[in-house]
């Protein structure tokens, strides 16, 4: 009898915490929307200039599409399948070679600047890709591409970075991440799609590059659109933040001279 006690107070005990655990399950949810809600709000205090470079990075990320595309242009000209591996080499390269001096460069210059000649060297790169069919034109192209990332990967997060405030950059870095995989998943995509079309017409592999080029010439024309209104809004707040600055020295004075007296 006190066995079969035991077990129905076992019993009793496990249905108790089912039926606690059931309760808990709406406290538990609003609990995670509430947090949601409160993302989306954080998100939604971002600034403007944020959202705008966002958007122009998110564009270039849409010609940032598989090395694997250029495996098959270097293999529909003749490129030896042995010497594949010597693509992604000098890519590699060219961006541990480069990527220091350009972003020295970028801190005594313009990044925007850097960054602008960045895109158009992606652009002259699916050019080269699509003009000259044959090994050496692949390989330079990929030189190329190594230059232009080296240009822009690091410049972008940088821009990023110095578009919001300190306490915002986890969720400004959080939003940039769900951008750039959207619009990464987005590009293969569609560089795959444009690939079957244009073989299917005779053209080759070469769709990938079309596309490639006309979505970084498009970041292109953003990038210009971005520097105009970061450049008006930077010339509107000057004069404000010049009688700012000097109303908080007037104010930091004034509060040296009581403490002094």
């Amino acid at each position: 009898s006190s066995s079969s006690t035991t077990s129905g107070g076992e019993a009793s005990g496990t249905v108790a915490a089912d039926s606690t655990h059931v309760a808990d399950r709406p406290r538990r949810g609003m609990k995670r929307l509430m947090l949601f809600l409160r993302s989306l709000k954080k998100a939604a205090s971002l600034p403007m200039q944020f959202w705008l470079i966002a958007t122009v990075i998110s564009v270039l990320y849409l010609a940032r599409f598989s090395e694997s595309f250029v495996i098959l242009r270097a293999k529909s000209v003749g490129w030896p399948v042995a010497l594949l591996p010597m693509l992604l080499t000098g890519n590699q390269l060219m961006q541990a070679l480069l990527t220091y001096p350009i972003g020295a460069l970028a801190d005594r210059t313009s990044r925007e600047s850097v960054l602008m000649f960045g895109i158009i060297f992606l652009v002259l790169a699916n050019a080269l890709f699509v003009a000259f069919p044959s090994p050496l034109g692949v390989f330079v192209g990929s030189l190329v591409t190594g230059i232009h990332m080296s240009m822009t990967h690091a410049i972008a997060k940088t821009l990023l970075s110095e578009s919001v405030e300190v306490e915002q950059l986890g969720t400004a870095f959080s939003i940039y991440a769900v951008l750039s995989g959207v619009t990464l998943a987005v590009g293969n995509g569609l560089a795959g799609y444009l690939n079957d079309f244009t073989v299917s017409r005779g053209y080759g592999v070469v769709g990938c590059f079309w596309g490639g080029a006309a979505a970084s010439v498009l970041s292109l024309l953003l990038l210009q659109g971005y520097m105009l209104v970061k450049d008006n809004a930077a010339a509107r707040q000057w004069p404000f933040r010049r009688y700012r600055s000097r109303a908080t020295a007037l104010r930091k004075n004034l509060r040296w001279n009581q403490w002094s007296e």
